[in-house]
């Protein structure tokens, strides 16, 4: 018999992402009722079978709140991607983030978990090559902003908004 999780609904932005997909598969598969929050114009991949999708834009704060309203976690699994917009890891990464917290903080979502793959190489750097094409160095400060932006909301991590990273 499958244990029922305390928490039952996860939203997921970033859900038709190489990561966002699979956070939305692992929930499924381990019970959990899945809101995969999905871009307008995304395409959604088979491993959102099973999943209530939305779409929206993250920049909406009225319909992103609707969004998260009824769900006891978010899991944010958005993540720039390469693009000629310098700004793009800015808008993604930090201010998404942002409005993503202030969304939760108004339809009561009380948990908040962040994933993110833009650091991966803190401690073996990339070729050269591809440092110089990728905007890391830009790209990892934004993210880093996003996270402190998550840690100091009180609604990252565990209990009270611990700030625990996994």
């Amino acid at each position: 018999m499958q244990q029922v999780p305390l928490m039952t609904r996860l939203a997921v932005t970033g859900a038709s992402g190489k990561t966002g997909w699979r956070v939305v598969q692992e929930a499924l598969s381990r019970g959990y009722q899945v809101r995969a929050l999905l871009r307008p114009q995304s395409e959604v991949p088979e491993g959102l079978t099973g999943a209530e999708i939305q779409r929206l834009e993250l920049g909406d704060a009225t319909a992103l709140r609707q969004a998260l309203e009824g769900c006891d976690a978010l899991v944010i699994a958005t993540g720039a991607r390469p693009s000629v917009d310098v700004l793009g890891p800015m808008k993604v990464d930090a201010l998404a983030i942002r409005s993503q917290i202030e969304a939760c903080k108004a339809a009561g979502v009380e948990r908040v978990v962040l994933v993110s793959s833009h650091l991966q190489w803190a401690l073996d750097p990339p070729p050269q090559p591809l440092r110089a094409h990728s905007g890391l160095e830009r790209g990892g400060r934004t993210v880093v902003a996003g996270e402190r932006t998550a840690l100091d909301s009180g609604a990252a991590g565990g209990p009270q908004g611990s700030g625990r990273r996994a």
